[in-house]
């Protein structure tokens, strides 16, 4: 994870979708139609006024105020809870804050409400990292690498959860030879040629 927040939008609590949750239980049905012009209309509105309170955030975020930034990415995914972008950064200052909890929630928000995207996954890695719960971090990279096989951040991230827990197994090693390809930081690469060689021999049965 970065502390350089993304120009994109996730969140911690969701606080959308109210009414329409009320709307569903029994006695709560209403006698009168809805404008749809009027509703698309509003929709518009919500997604307007979202957008300029995720933008609102990240200039807060930019200038140092964090927890004003937080308090108004809340504000903008309450508006408009299709911003997976605000979501992300919102749980990036979160995770700033050591809010691991409401972070991971912000992330999975993000992560649900944009499939392809590799990043929310790799962020909840390091929440779970950071967190002591390394186990827990190697399973997100695995499913950010999913996402994109050949993303360095998490390729780095699954390699040393991996070697945190001891696990040294076919998929660690094809992530290790996956990262050597595309890594370029020389530090690195002498910690995957490592890696690999540890890995490689307890494969072969030369290590527990």
């Amino acid at each position: 994870m970065r502390g350089k927040l993304n120009n994109a939008v996730r969140a911690v609590v969701c606080v959308a979708g109210v009414a329409g949750a009320w709307a569903g239980l029994p006695g709560c049905a209403t006698t009168q139609k809805q404008d749809p012009v009027a509703m698309a209309d509003t929709v518009a509105q919500n997604q307007l006024r979202g957008l300029q309170l995720a933008r609102d955030a990240q200039r807060q975020a930019d200038r140092g105020d964090t927890e004003q930034a937080i308090e108004t990415y809340k504000q903008a995914v309450a508006s408009w809870r299709e911003m997976p972008a605000a979501w992300n950064n919102l749980g990036v200052l979160l995770m700033q804050e050591q809010n691991y909890a409401d972070a991971v929630g912000a992330f999975k928000v993000a992560a649900d409400l944009s499939p392809t995207d590799p990043r929310p996954l790799e962020n909840i890695a390091v929440c779970y990292v950071r967190s002591g719960w390394a186990s827990d971090a190697l399973r997100y990279y695995g499913m950010s690498l999913e996402r994109d096989p050949n993303r360095l951040e998490s390729l780095r991230g699954a390699v040393r959860a991996a070697e945190m827990v001891r696990v040294r197994d076919e998929a660690t090693l094809e992530r290790i030879r996956r990262a050597l390809l595309v890594e370029t930081d020389e530090r690195y690469r002498e910690y995957f040629e490592r890696q690999q060689q540890l890995v490689s021999a307890a494969i072969a049965g030369g290590l527990p």
